[in-house]
C-alpha cells in the first residue's frame, strides 16, 4: 500500500495545478484564521513588534497601489508579445 501511495503522490505532484491549487487554499485558509485571531491580539503585543503589526490604512493602500501597478505593467507586456508574437507568425 505504501508504493500505491507514493505513486499516487508522484502522479499529483507532476500535475500541473495540484501546486497552486494548494497555495491558494492555504492561503485562503491562513487568511480566515488571521481574521478570526487578529481581534484578540493583545495591544501590548502590537506595540512590541511594530514592523510584523505596525500597518497602518495608508501603508497598505500604498502597497496595493504597488501591487496593482505592476499587475498591469506585466499585463502590458505580455500583450505587446503576444502581439509581436502573432504579426511575425502572420508575416
Amino acid at each position: 500500500m505504501p508504493a500505491r501511495i507514493r505513486l499516487a503522490w508522484q502522479v499529483l505532484l507532476s500535475t500541473l495545478w495540484f501546486i497552486p491549487t494548494l497555495l491558494v487554499v492555504s492561503g485562503a485558509g491562513l487568511a480566515v484564521v488571521l481574521v478570526q485571531i487578529s481581534p484578540q491580539i493583545d495591544p501590548a503585543v502590537l506595540e512590541k513588534f511594530p514592523r510584523v503589526f505596525g500597518a497602518s490604512p495608508e501603508r497598505a493602500r500604498g502597497m496595493l497601489v504597488a501591487i496593482a501597478g505592476s499587475m498591469v505593467t506585466v499585463a502590458g507586456v505580455t500583450f505587446s508579445i503576444t502581439i509581436v508574437a502573432v504579426t511575425q507568425a502572420s508575416a
